[in-house]
């Protein structure tokens, strides 16, 4: 009979086993690692921990675990922009919101406001501002720190307020061609939204770079719908938190679906426009200009009638580079021309017909300054059109063409007893700052006189940041005020305004832009026949 014992102290088996002595020191050296990893990984979970306790403590909805508040975005467009509103609802002035495991911050609140706006250390805007870097680079609206310190100093100049009185020219000549070809229509109710977005375009594309793209002749131009494409395409991408993404997968995305057809559209955009055929001026130009870019030399009034002229004498740059920073500066202010700028012009139009009374009050004022004359408006006329400039301002505040400014936090923020941690996005929510009751009573009646003199000294300086404000604001505030005067004025001047759609029907989406969902229907009446039936 074998014995078992005898059988394992022989079995080769035997010899690949551990020692009792072998174990033990094994066990040592597992707990060993194991605490090393477990005091490796402690501060990390307990930072985490703390980061995200401090984000709970901020007042907002309740979140589900790995989805958060995402649900509540899942609606369609319309939708999307009145629930990101309605969620800014506590008294605290605040409301954190878990879009997935990433906290994002609504805040709302004049005295919050300023603290975010008015540091130079929360001027990174959020990470999905990237969408529009293919099309228009690391410019003064993509980039941060040191990069969009020297661009906005690079740029400041071109918009001196000198300078601007020589586009009057250009504001009347393209007004006036809006205004012929308004005429064409003939009293038939009419979308007016594109014809003011091409003599945006027109106006902003004469005055950066002498060019006239003559879209307003030209509808269906191939620049003008790529440049229409890709604020729909990169637009559609910013007004959906689902779709928000990490930088990580930026690539992935802009190689495939429809990021294919916006690096399309900004490769026509760069190589075959005509305002690109002039990098050959660019060269000349700087060879002709050696003056270098200083403090007292940015103050200084700029010859010229381009706002090219206005940063290219200060460029103490290499040729290439010259071109990096001016196609930058185009691309962002064609953007502007397509975008934001001809929003607001829409939306007084609009609420000039909801207002007849204002409608009466502007037709006044214009006849007191140009009585039955057709004559052009000059720089002085701009200063006495008081009235229509609170119109401009108070349509601002309605519906402000930006109506969410976005940053990263790279640092702790403190707001009263709440400490928003680093490392959140948080949203500056103009459209309803706007419409706070503490500065604007009656907020959604349309009340040009809010912005008479006295009122506005006694509002708070960010209750109304319709160019947002703090170092990161806009710079061409100026431009934009004059090219809307003189636009509008030489409508109102031929033009009774009748508008075709009920205010509960209007509806607007937020795309970066806040633009109409269906347009602006309305109709024009010459004002002489205005005049005939009232009399």
């Amino acid at each position: 009979m074998v014995n078992v014992s005898d059988w394992n102290d022989s079995c080769w088996i035997s010899s690949y086993l551990p020692e009792a002595g072998a174990l033990k020191q094994v066990g040592i050296l597992t707990y060993v690692l194991l605490a090393c990893c477990l005091a490796a990984t402690l501060p990390v979970l307990v930072r985490g921990w703390r980061w995200v306790s401090a984000i709970e403590r901020l007042p907002g909805p309740r979140a589900w675990p790995l989805i958060g508040n995402a649900l509540i975005f899942n609606v369609n467009p319309r939708a999307l922009f009145r629930v990101m509103v309605d969620i800014c609802c506590y008294e605290e002035g605040l409301t954190r919101v878990w879009v997935g495991c990433d906290p994002n911050v609504f805040i709302y609140k004049a005295n919050f406001i300023k603290i975010i706006l008015s540091n130079s250390k929360h001027i990174e805007k959020a990470w999905f501002y990237r969408y529009w870097q293919p099309w228009i680079g690391l410019g003064l609206f993509t980039s941060k720190g040191g990069k969009w310190k020297s661009r906005k100093k690079l740029l400041t100049p071109a918009f001196h307020c000198q300078l601007l009185d020589e586009f009057v020219e250009v504001f009347n000549r393209q007004s006036l061609k809006l205004v012929d070809k308004l005429k064409e229509a003939n009293e038939k109710p009419i979308d007016i939204f594109p014809f003011i977005s091409r003599c945006a375009l027109d106006t902003i594309c004469e005055t950066i770079m002498g060019v006239n793209l003559n879209t307003q002749d030209e509808s269906e131009s191939e620049y003008l719908q790529s440049v229409s494409k890709n604020v729909n395409l990169i637009g559609n991408n910013i007004d959906k938190p689902l779709k928000w993404q990490k930088p990580e997968y930026t690539y992935i995305r802009n190689i495939i679906s429809k990021y294919a057809e916006i690096f399309k559209n900004c490769m026509f955009l760069r190589q075959n426009h005509k305002m690109y055929k002039r990098r050959a001026y660019f060269k000349y130009l700087r060879g002709r200009v050696h003056i270098k870019h200083t403090e007292s030399q940015s103050s200084k009034p700029i010859d010229g009638k381009l706002l090219l002229y206005g940063f290219i004498k200060y460029l103490s740059l290499e040729y290439y580079y010259i071109y990096i920073y001016i196609r930058s500066g185009v691309e962002c202010l064609s953007l502007e021309g397509q975008g934001s700028n001809p929003v607001n012009k829409n939306y007084i139009i609009y609420h000039l017909d909801l207002n007849p009374d204002v409608q009466e009050k502007l037709h006044t004022e214009l006849e007191g300054i140009f009585g039955d004359s057709n004559r052009e408006i000059t720089s002085e006329d701009l200063s006495q059109l008081k009235y229509l400039e609170c119109c401009i301002k108070e349509s601002l505040r309605l519906f402000p063409s930006v109506p969410i400014h976005s940053r990263n936090l790279n640092e702790d923020l403190q707001l009263d007893r709440f400490v928003i941690p680093a490392g959140t996005t948080v949203h500056v929510m103009q459209y309803v700052l706007h419409r706070d009751p503490t500065y604007f009573p009656d907020p959604e009646a349309f009340m040009p006189e809010r912005f008479g003199p006295e009122q506005s000294i006694a509002r708070h300086p960010y209750a109304y940041i319709p160019f947002s404000a703090g170092p990161r604001n806009c710079i061409g505030q100026k431009y934009a005020i004059m090219e809307e005067k003189i636009i509008l004025s030489n409508i109102l001047r031929h033009f009774h305004i009748e508008s075709q759609v009920p205010r509960e029907d209007f509806h607007v989406l937020n795309k970066g832009v806040l633009t109409p969902e269906n347009g602006n229907i309305l109709k024009l009446s010459p004002r002489n026949i205005t005049k005939c039936l009232e009399n």
